[in-house]
């Protein structure tokens, strides 16, 4: 399963994106950091199918780059409402709020 659902929803103002190529590695350290840097969306590419940042709604491409590796995931602390992925290597996520 990926990711964990949050009902959590962004107020106007800043938002704090972040970005890492994953290199198809997860662990409970990555979790420590990516929660440590408090961003507000997180774009990943290289996204094991275990990988789950709880609080974040998750979106991974269906194609993949090797067995159990998605191309690119979107993970969000506001809900999302996936789409088809415009491209294999893509995720395309449309914000509900």
């Amino acid at each position: 399963m990926i990711g964990s659902v949050s009902t959590t929803r962004l107020t106007a103002g800043p938002v704090r994106i972040g970005t890492w190529n994953l290199a198809g590695r997860w662990s409970s350290a990555h979790v420590d950091l990516l929660a440590a840097q408090d961003c507000d969306v997180w774009l990943l590419t290289e996204v094991r199918a275990d990988t789950a940042l709880p609080g974040y709604c998750p979106h991974v491409t269906r194609a993949q780059t090797a067995r159990g590796r998605h191309w690119a995931g979107v993970f969000s602390r506001s809900p999302l409402t996936p789409l088809p992925d415009p491209h294999v290597a893509s995720a395309a996520p449309s914000s509900t709020a």
